[in-house]
């Protein structure tokens, strides 16, 4: 698939990629470590996945494919919460405990402050999520879909940094170009590996 065939999200997209990270993370270790594994665990992840979209849309790095099956989120470095309201950082704090449990919101509380302290001080751009649909897995499309932004930070000489939350996936964002530079046990709970990329000298072929 080519790079062209990515665009930027529309906000009416935001439910079709909140059910497309959804299935993409049903079975990532690092959300399986905070998420509630009950009778309502998939309406918790999904809108676990619609708030992370929600929220990261203004920053103006969600793209999609035109049928929503593909999804990444860029984020610009420093992107914290400070455009909530009082009001909001409570809505926020009950989705918490929809998403999860009381153990899981302090899980996700910890995650949250530990991939803070790990993000990079330098210039760059994160790859918050990257997901397709599982029928579409294993067919290029995340491929194509990580080089879409690749290229892109290339040429304006920016790295790309990511937190790999599931080891499965390590091999592939190491054929794109990145590389472990930490890592982190969580409690009772999976590993975290951080991933850099410095921009290339030299253009991806797409």
């Amino acid at each position: 698939m080519s790079t062209r065939a990515f665009r930027l999200a529309d906000r009416d997209d935001i439910p079709l990629l909140a059910e497309t990270l959804a299935q993409s993370f049903n079975d990532d270790p690092v959300v399986n470590w905070f998420i509630r594994a009950d009778e309502r665990r998939e309406i918790a992840l999904r809108d676990n996945m619609e708030f992370i979209l929600d929220y990261y849309f203004p920053a103006g790095g969600v793209y999609t494919s035109d049928d929503c099956r593909a999804c990444s989120i860029w984020i610009p470095p420093g992107y914290d919460d400070e455009h909530l309201t009082e009001d909001e950082r409570r809505r926020l704090e009950e989705r918490k405990i929809s998403w999860t449990t009381k153990e899981g919101v302090w899980r996700l509380d910890l995650l949250i402050r530990l991939e803070e302290e790990k993000e990079p001080s330098f210039n760059h751009r994160e790859l918050g999520y990257i997901g397709v649909r599982p029928e579409l897995q294993g067919r290029g499309v995340g491929s194509a879909l990580l080089r879409h932004m690749l290229v892109r930070l290339d040429e304006i000489h920016v790295p790309a940094y990511l937190e790999s939350t599931n080891p499965r996936n390590a091999p592939f964002y190491e054929h794109n170009g990145f590389r472990v530079i930490d890592s982190i046990s969580l409690p009772s709970g999976p590993a975290i590996q951080f991933m850099l990329r410095e921009p290339s000298a030299t253009a991806i072929n797409i």
